[in-house]
């Protein structure tokens, strides 16, 4: 198994703390979202595919660091455990990013072809026999 190792020196006293290798575990690159409400229905069918994919990646990965807080077992440090604690944190948050930001676009893109259009773009949604202004 390799390690990295971190030398903490305070004065004359110094501690070695060799960290577990995680590379094992690396996160998938989070894929860029598009804007719902230029895409297409392809493009976001494709985006569909590629953020399932990344969230199925994702969770191999989170397993993954599962695994090895569990290889270490009882002689695990409290910095060992902060470590992958820290990593499976942020794995978790970016999945939620990705995710949402997807739902999010997604949303917009329903939306949109919902709305009414013109050659001019969305237009005003009016009131059945409503072309009177306020009064």
């Amino acid at each position: 198994m390799k390690y990295a190792i971190l030398v903490v020196s305070i004065g004359a006293a110094s501690s070695v703390w060799a960290a577990p290798d995680l590379t094992e575990c690396r996160f998938t690159q989070p894929p860029q979202v598009i804007e719902g409400i230029s895409a297409t229905k392809n493009q976001m069918d494709r985006l569909g595919e590629i953020v399932r994919s990344y969230v199925e990646d994702m969770n191999r990965s989170l397993a993954c660091l599962e695994v090895k807080e569990a290889a270490l077992g009882a002689d695990i440090t409290a910095e060992d455990k902060a470590l992958i604690d820290a990593v499976y944190n942020q794995g978790v948050e970016q999945i939620q990013v990705i995710a949402q930001g997807y739902n999010d676009q997604a949303e917009v893109f329903n939306y949109k072809d919902r709305l009414p259009q013109s050659e001019g773009g969305l237009d005003v949604i009016k009131k059945p026999g409503s072309n009177k202004r306020s009064e």
